[in-house]
């Protein structure tokens, strides 16, 4: 297992970095195009007229592209979602103050040309290309697109949490709630809650702490979903550490990192279990979050440990793992065009 230690480029994954160049070494130079990153800025070289201060945390960086071919970078922080379209201009699109609960993060998907995210403190939102967000109806902690529809996860009904129940939206349209294509369906078979949504295939996975239920399409409009019977035992105990890629899913479980083969899960992290297990606390298993890169084939997950955050990387091509330390906090990742 290899061990490194380097900088990289703070805005390329979304990281907070406030004085980079104090850090990075004489044989390593950030690829930034006409700018540069001071204090969670973008700040624009002379002669050019990009300027642009995030101020917050960047939790997700995300590449938006529309039916229509237009395409924008948009950027989820503590408290706002702002936009970089291809003429190089940011805006914020809040509709309304936003605010994550404590050590929670965004979830989000595009469903019908629509960008939707939510984080179970502010009602659903969606921004659809031009104007501000839009607030819905519907509140859930959870979200994931699956048979063109919106399906939300750990929902509010009538202001009571339901952290069991899995809501879907209208076929074709990720905003109504009411429509007989429409519907929910409770989770109750375990006592555990369920604590993301993944797509792997063609299939649905819902994903308690300690089990795991995979549904397929029904081919009926009004229950699009069949769900086979919950597989107990290994579950999806850090949230955002949900990654999706190459059709199938990884995770971290309770004890160990996972991918899903088929609707079985396999462990993974058989070389850096133990080291992370031993590095890592109960509390900040949970806070753990992850990403694919496509370009590296590999998966990063950052972690708080008890001598600092790291990030664990599996590469899904060669089967191996590294540990990679940074200079300043990494707050999320992401792509975008930069």
């Amino acid at each position: 297992m290899a061990y490194m230690r380097f900088s990289i480029s703070p805005i390329a994954l979304g990281i907070e970095c406030s004085s980079p160049e104090l850090f990075t070494n004489r044989s390593y130079s950030p690829r930034v195009v006409n700018g540069r990153i001071e204090q969670n800025s973008f700040i624009k070289r002379w002669g050019h007229s990009l300027d642009r201060t995030l101020a917050d945390r960047v939790l997700n960086v995300v590449l938006y592209q529309k039916n229509d071919g237009s395409c924008y970078t948009l950027y989820l922080t503590d408290t706002d979602l702002c936009k970089r379209d291809s003429a190089g201009t940011y805006t914020s699109l809040r509709d309304e103050a936003y605010a994550l609960p404590v050590n929670e993060r965004w979830s989000w998907a595009i469903v019908d040309d629509k960008f939707c995210f939510t984080n179970g403190n502010v009602k659903m939102k969606y921004w659809a290309g031009a104007g501000k967000a839009a607030t819905d109806v519907i509140n859930a902690r959870y979200c994931c697109e699956f048979a063109n529809r919106l399906f939300v996860a750990d929902t509010q009904i009538s202001g009571l949490r339901c952290p069991r129940t899995v809501k879907w939206s209208k076929e074709g349209d990720p905003t109504d709630w009411i429509d007989s294509t429409a519907g929910e369906n409770d989770f109750l078979e375990t006592d555990d809650i369920i604590t993301g949504l993944g797509r792997v295939g063609t299939y649905l996975v819902v994903y308690k702490r300690d089990s795991i239920v995979v549904g397929s399409r029904s081919g009926v409009s009004t229950a699009p979903v069949r769900y086979s019977s919950p597989k107990k035992g290994i579950g999806l105990v850090a949230p955002w550490s949900l990654v999706e890629f190459l059709g199938t899913n990884a995770f971290l479980g309770r004890d160990d990192f996972y991918i899903l083969n088929g609707d079985t899960p396999s462990s993974i992290g058989g070389p850096i279990r133990d080291k992370f297990l031993a590095e890592v606390g109960e509390t900040e298993i949970e806070r753990v979050f992850g990403y694919a890169n496509y370009n590296a084939n590999e998966v990063y997950w950052a972690a708080n440990t008890n001598t600092g955050q790291r990030v664990y990387v599996w590469n899904y091509k060669t089967n191996q793992w590294t540990i990679n330390e940074y200079p300043q906090a990494i707050t999320g990742f992401g792509r975008g065009e930069v």
